[in-house]
């Protein structure tokens, strides 16, 4: 599997850094967190790509959809 995070593999490419065991360091994460912030390219580059893969996530609004239908199962006190 080339990819662990729902966005990547929604997009089926990196479009978020994935900094896992070895490479998650406080210098790995404060080097992503300066080139994102640096250099606008990766990050809009990021925000295209999670766009791309919302249509794969499912309906709108679903978590308030599924609070609402647990709320109605509740006992109203």
């Amino acid at each position: 599997m080339p990819f662990i995070s729902l966005v990547n593999l929604l997009a089926g490419r990196a479009v978020v850094p994935e900094l896992l065991q070895g490479d998650m360091t406080p210098e790995r994460i404060a080097a992503e967190v300066e080139r994102l912030l640096s250099d606008p390219k990766p990050t809009t580059s990021c925000w295209r790509g999670c766009a791309r893969c919302g249509g794969g996530w499912g309906p709108r609004r679903a978590a308030a959809r599924a609070a609402e239908a647990v709320l109605e199962l509740l006992p109203s006190d």
